[in-house]
């Protein structure tokens, strides 16, 4: 599901978020979903973007904070403070300069993925048709076009990361658990999530080292994929006050 951010310098973005995510945002009504939502306020912190949003148009007393925690934002706080920005000054941003900071990232990000898709497709590690399901919003970006405007190299079976519904729904389950818990790690709470659905479980793991695989796949593929729910599990307040975690 997307959520439709409105920045008060006229700026729309649109989100891929988990479903859970986006109902709780919208309060389960899924139709104010296809609208914008105006952001009231935003900041920056060590894992990302936090935002209110105004939950009804011309209602600025009525707001919900949404925290948009991407897939490689300490990477991308990496390379400010190479250049001799401080993650202080980062976090001290207003709300103008956290939307501009926003920008630069999606724009950073998108690079970034389109960079990897060449590379793994260069590689025959994947297909076109696995980054269109994978990111469609890469094939907008110039220099991926370009690439596959080329001859491209053949895919090589057996090496493709596919999208498996099982396998989600392991996944999601896996988010959730760390999501709520204060304690558990990334692999404890893929560990719960076989422990609870092993019938989720692929054929093809062993079931021995399970909890280890799922992990791999959250990070190699679940967390980079348009059904990511990297931005879900890291968004709860208990999940921020220990973002440490492995």
């Amino acid at each position: 599901m997307s959520l439709i951010l409105r920045f008060p310098n006229g700026v729309t973005a649109t989100f891929h978020a988990a479903k859970t995510l986006a109902s709780a945002v919208s309060e389960g009504n899924e139709e104010r979903l296809s609208s914008p939502f105006d952001v009231l306020a935003a900041e920056v912190n060590a894992n990302g973007f936090v935002m209110v949003i105004g939950l009804e148009p011309g209602r600025p007393d009525y707001g919900k904070c949404f925290r948009f925690c991407p897939y490689g934002f300490q990477e991308f706080l990496l390379i400010w403070e190479k250049i001799g920005v401080t993650r202080q000054q980062i976090f001290d941003l207003d709300t103008d300069g956290t939307v501009k900071l926003l920008c630069a990232f999606i724009e950073w990000a998108d690079e970034r993925n389109a960079d990897d898709f060449i590379r793994d497709i260069r590689a025959g590690l994947l297909t076109v048709n696995d980054a269109r399901k994978i990111r469609p919003d890469v094939f907008n970006r110039p220099r991926f076009a370009d690439f596959i405007a080329g001859d491209l190299p053949p895919g090589k079976r057996g090496k493709r990361a596919a999208h498996r519904p099982d396998e989600f729904e392991l996944y999601a389950l896996a988010c959730k658990f760390y999501r709520e818990s204060t304690v558990l790690s990334l692999l404890a709470s893929c560990d719960k999530a076989i422990t609870q659905r092993p019938d989720l479980v692929p054929d093809s793991w062993d079931a021995d080292e399970a909890p280890e695989t799922l992990k791999r796949r959250v990070a190699n593929y679940w967390d980079k994929s348009i059904y990511t729910h990297y931005c879900y599990r890291m968004s709860g307040e208990k999940a921020h006050r220990f973002n440490k975690r492995p």
